[in-house]
């Protein structure tokens, strides 16, 4: 085979993998901050949703969407502290709905979490958690509901001591957490015959000036 015919058959290849990497994805949602302060602008982003798509937002959990549009980026201020559940929701252009559910922590906290789940080629779902912070917090633990009937197994728990005591799931951490360390603790979970898409929470706390307690953000239910 001579060389012209080999670098064609090989740039080829590589933009049928390309192709089929952008043509089979699915869409997916980005949030700038999981922990903005209070006032601050937000931008929420959907990727790759394709032509012709509708996009709605619901930026306080109560199931109504405050706004549709019809690009798949979109700017929110929040002006009240406080753990806040949003809904995002993407209407493809052949009918196809995707939806999101995610926690953000409004106002400035020294530690907090985000959760991010993932359906796994076996059916399984694993979990990633990972604790940001802003200071010192010593002694940081975590404490993750455990859906009912679904099956537990710690991928990657790091220095972390683990203990289950009935759904909850408790982590605790030997050495503090420095300011801009990021650490991440994963689990995966095996759904029991005929699983929905239960819901997902969790607390992560520590100690810096006080006790800081703040909800997990990011995912709050099991994809399906």
């Amino acid at each position: 085979m001579n060389r012209t015919r080999h670098v064609a058959i090989w740039l080829g290849l590589l933009l049928l993998a390309v192709g089929c990497t952008v043509w089979g994805a699915q869409p997916g949602l980005t949030i700038s901050d999981y922990n903005p302060a209070v006032g601050a602008t937000v931008q929420f982003a959907v990727s790759y949703a394709g032509d012709g798509a509708q996009y709605a937002w619901d930026f306080d959990g109560d199931g109504t969407y405050e706004a549709t549009t019809q690009q798949p980026t979109v700017d929110h201020v929040f002006t009240t502290p406080g753990f806040v559940e949003i809904s995002a929701r993407v209407t493809g252009a052949g009918g196809r709905v995707t939806s999101w559910r995610r926690g953000l922590l409004i106002g400035s906290s020294p530690l907090y979490a985000i959760r991010d789940a993932n359906v796994a080629a076996d059916g399984t779902v694993v979990v990633d958690i990972t604790l940001r912070s802003r200071e010192e917090v010593r002694a940081p633990g975590l404490e993750e509901r455990i859906p009912q009937g679904w099956q537990l197994e710690i991928v990657n728990a790091g220095n972390a001591v683990t203990k289950r005591v009935g759904n909850d799931l408790q982590v605790l951490w030997l050495n503090p957490i420095e300011a801009g360390d990021l650490w991440t603790f994963t689990y995966r979970l095996h759904p029991p015959y005929g699983a929905g898409s239960p819901t997902l929470s969790g607390t992560v706390s520590g100690y810096a000036d006080k006790r800081v307690t703040a909800t997990v953000c990011g995912d709050t239910i099991v994809p399906n």
